[in-house]
């Protein structure tokens, strides 16, 4: 699913699919008990389009790292112009 954002520069389009991935220890302000799934094998699609609709920029990044931790669902749901 890809986020799009509209700004002043344009319109930026992200989208990330996580390949695989390990669970690490999160550090917490007193512990690190809880688990966060962390991968370098993330898959990163950007394009940014100037206001115009002008693409200046598209491209993949296939060796990309990613940390999944948090309320994900509430930033899933979050929804853009």
């Amino acid at each position: 699913m890809p986020w799009a954002l509209d700004g002043p520069d344009g319109h930026l389009i992200l989208s990330a699919e996580r390949v695989r991935g390990g669970l690490l220890h999160a550090p917490l302000r007193t512990a690190m008990h809880q688990r966060v799934e962390e991968t370098l094998d993330a898959i990163i699609n950007i394009r940014h389009e100037d206001a115009s609709g002008r693409v200046l920029l598209d491209g993949v990044g296939e060796c990309a790292g990613m940390e999944v931790f948090g309320d994900t669902d509430r930033l899933l749901a979050v929804k853009t112009k």
